[in-house]
């Protein structure tokens, strides 16, 4: 043997084969794997291609798509439906009568070329000249230079990939005169300067892509051996024990050639493919609601008939290709890994090991032999030894899993190969639940010192990246009295781990235990980074743990697991956390502006112990430190009025910012308004007469003393702080006007009742006494205009002050 790499997707890992020359080869596992040539305009000269298509037994889609190519400036396509041939060109769609031989190489060229009429399309098979049977019109797909097999993945692109192998790629620069032949194809290809190889420097690869090596003698082999099964068995049974060995039924064409004549009449009847009868191919499951009968070779007279598909045969023949290879999954230890099929007599076998090993049917066991160690172990209860089964190994029981299964399929516990797209796809296909058997135990794979208390760098010397995604969900009401603010927020936590490897990553959404593995653990404290409140405790309503994918990563298929599960390394794949949490925090508001002004309340949340070695980072496509978030609650917080909610992003915090500003309309009506009618209440006892002294000092003492109130009461209404606030400073400068008014009355009167004559104090007569005093006069106008121009001015200094203008 000797050792190749073996390239999957974009990762690289190792495999075993035998010796000879080898082939690359390109497999399609699933609908969404393509890969196109990058190398950039195709020749003109160019009018066919020519490669070889193995398409798989099992087809996720009933029509997929083969190869994409532009020639002449015009796009063709070629594809199959239930595996019939067919091509596009412009707005025709050419069918044909011809079907891909599943699990078979075949040749396979189309091409066109332009004439007088419109297009001449071509199509070759199997080294056939191919005619169409039918001509239907078709959408006209978008026209582009490309060269593509399987799904097309530009823009616009909506065909399905089929699933299966390719090899050999070929383009002509003429129709050929006789359509190469599998053998000549590949001899062609050496040495023909159109041929184009899977050098992964010359395709973009997209989805489940593998590429590999073939032996070249496995290309074009068409030879069987003929495996007789001497036991009962329905139509069930057969199959599965048959396509366990890589094998099928023969066919109404074998019948015809003489195959079964070498059996000289032993045998009466066998099981047939159910194609014999219909052309199409069903999967039967027992317990199916399929046509209770399955089709059977007589070989009396070479004809088809009919029997129920649970009654038994006697002995069936099953046809397996001599160039497949058995591969033990699981820890086979001193034994060979790849084993071949060997016949013996009346059609039964034994399997082979590349060298030291041999399994062998002895009495109604089968037997695990060593040449070398001479150990042996053995299969009890006449069990099949293809598939799963717990070997009997010296001192313990051994689960080894042998299989055909190439590098697209897995087996299940009895053997029989399903395309690997349908591992742990979530959808039930086998009985016995093989197929999604510990999809979700088998996740991932810990080191041996894995602690989920330690973060994945703790002890690597090296920090990490933790990528977040904020979500606000909902946000309390803040009184300002007390000032706490509710959240309730959803974010996203996504990291790598490289204590871990991956099994078998498949659907898109893997979900797992999240005490299963070491996952972000939140705290949180009022303030900023620079201006650090005190810790408040975060509440996890509910946290989720999973594995989504986007992109299809590389994978290395596990020889010594007997699952045969496919590894994808911590490199290839993150790790994501939601988390829905609660936090109630004190706002350490500056109100010195309220109940106008902007103000900022900030929460910052933090990694608990694990702040050293993973950094924060945005989950954004912008990878600003610094976002808006949006949210869609209500926005009404009572007091405040949220404008927006920002995240900034530190190395080690994560500080969440409600922005909001002053609910002022509710104390413009309720203390505003109130305080200052009572200052023109106060300041209308100015027109008052002046002789009317009792009515004016009572008119400004009343509203001195109503404005003293109004101030007591709303103080103890809004946040209390050991600074004074806008409207605090409203009051107070309120009651210092209304308080001079009512100086200014007494004086006014003062001045009123006072004479002096030379000094000396005498007594009016009551006629003097209604004469108006000038002076008290003049400063009672005066009082007018200065009480006036200061209102007005407290009034625009205020509004400069409430818009921040000032």
């Amino acid at each position: 043997m000797r050792t190749l790499w073996v390239v999957v997707a974009s990762g690289v890992f190792l495999a075993t084969v035998h010796k000879g020359e080898s082939v690359g080869v390109a497999a399609l596992e699933d609908y969404n794997a393509g890969l196109c040539y990058n190398k950039g305009e195709m020749m003109e000269a160019v009018v066919g291609v020519c490669v070889l298509v193995r398409p798989e037994h099992t087809q996720r889609h009933n029509t997929t798509i083969i190869l994409t190519h532009t020639l002449n400036s015009t796009v063709l396509y070629a594809g199959m439906s239930s595996f019939r041939l067919w091509v596009e060109v412009g707005d025709q769609r050419y069918n044909f009568n011809e079907t891909l031989e599943k699990e078979v190489w075949n040749p396979l060229c189309v091409g066109h070329l332009p004439v007088e009429n419109g297009t001449q399309v071509w199509a070759a098979l199997r080294g056939n000249i191919l005619t169409p049977s039918s001509i239907e019109s078709s959408v006209k797909k978008m026209e582009r230079s490309v060269f593509c097999f399987g799904h097309f993945f530009f823009k616009g692109s909506s065909k399905n990939s089929f699933t299966g192998f390719l090899a050999s790629v070929s383009l002509l620069a003429s129709i050929p005169a006789e359509p190469p032949s599998c053998q000549s194809l590949i001899v062609e290809t050496e040495d023909n300067n159109f041929a184009l190889t899977f050098n992964l420097s010359l395709w973009n690869l997209a989805g489940p892509v593998f590429i590999t090596q073939v032996q070249e003698d496995n290309l074009c082999s068409r030879s069987y051996y003929n495996v007789v099964l001497n036991r009962s068995l329905n139509f069930n049974d057969f199959y599965r024990l048959c396509r366990s060995l890589g094998g099928r039924s023969p066919n109404m064409e074998e019948l015809k050639h003489g195959l079964m004549k070498v059996w000289n009449g032993t045998y009466d009847v066998w099981w047939a493919e159910r194609e014999v009868a219909d052309g199409t191919y069903k999967w039967w499951e027992e317990g199916e609601a399929v046509t209770p009968n399955c089709p059977v070779l007589l070989l009396t007279n070479n004809t088809v008939g009919w029997r129920p598909c649970l009654s038994e045969v006697t002995s069936s023949l099953c046809r397996v290709p001599d160039n497949t290879m058995y591969t033990f999954y699981g820890a086979v230890k001193k034994f060979d890994r790849h084993y071949t099929l060997k016949l013996i007599a009346e059609g039964g076998f034994y399997l082979e090991g590349d060298a030291t090993s041999s399994i062998n049917k002895i009495g109604k066991s089968w037997v695990l032999h060593s040449r070398l160690h001479q150990e042996k172990w053995q299969l009890h209860n006449g069990s099949w030894p293809l598939g799963r089964h717990l070997w009997d190994a010296s001192h313990d029981n051994v689960l080894l899993t042998l299989a055909s299964c190439n590098i697209l399929q897995f087996s299940s516990n009895d053997g029989v190969c399903l395309p690997r797209s349908r591992r742990c796809d979530g959808i039930q296909d086998f009985n016995d639940m093989s197929d999604e058997q510990d999809c979700h135990k088998r996740l991932f794979r810990k080191e041996i010192s894995y602690d989920t208390l330690h973060n994945p760098y703790q002890e690597r010397g090296e920090n990490g990246s933790l990528w977040i995604q904020q979500h606000m969900l909902y946000i309390g009401k803040i009184q300002s009295w007390e000032s706490i603010s509710l959240i309730q927020g959803l974010i996203f936590f996504k990291w790598q781990d490289p204590r871990l490897t991956f099994v078998d990553l498949k659907v898109p959404f893997h979900p797992f235990p999240c005490q299963d593995l070491w996952v972000p653990r939140l705290s949180a404290m009022s303030g900023t980074l620079h201006s650090i409140g005190p810790a408040v405790a975060i509440k996890n309503i509910n946290q989720i743990c999973y594995i989504r994918g986007y992109k299809r990563s590389p994978e290395v298929r596990d020889l010594s697991d007997p699952f045969m599960g496919m590894l994808t390394q911590w490199e290839n794949v993150n790790l994501t956390m939601e988390e829905y949490y609660s936090i109630s925090f004190p706002c350490q508001l500056m109100v010195h502006r309220y109940p106008f002004g902007r103000y900022q309340c900030n929460a910052s949340l933090y990694l608990y112990s694990d702040f050293k070695e993973m950094e924060w980072k945005s989950n954004y496509r912008d990878l600003s430190t610094f976002q808006e978030l949006y949210y869609e609650g209500d926005r009404d917080l009572l007091d405040y009025f949220l404008d927006n909610v920002t995240m900034d992003i530190d190395n080690m915090f994560v500080t969440l910012t409600l922005h909001l500003s002053g609910r002022y309309e509710y104390h413009i009506l309720s203390s505003f308004c109130p305080s200052a009618l009572m200052f023109i209440i106060s300041y209308s006892t100015f027109f008052f007469p002046i002789t009317d002294f009792n009515e004016r000092i009572m008119g400004s003492l009343t509203s001195l003393l109503v404005l003293a109130g109004l101030f007591a009461q709303a103080s103890g209404s809004y946040i209390k702080t050991p600074y004074f606030k806008l409207i605090d400073i409203w009051y107070a400068v309120l009651i210092m006007l209304n308080f001079g008014v009512v100086i200014i009355n007494s004086i006014v009167n003062s001045l009123r009742v006072k004479k002096s004559v030379r000094g000396a104090l005498v007594k009016d007569d009551y006629k003097t006494g209604e004469r108006k005093n000038r002076r008290a006069r003049v400063c009672n106008m005066m009082a007018k205009v200065v009480m006036l121009t200061a209102f007005i001015t407290l009034l625009v200094v205020f509004f400069m002050f409430g818009a921040e203008i000032l």
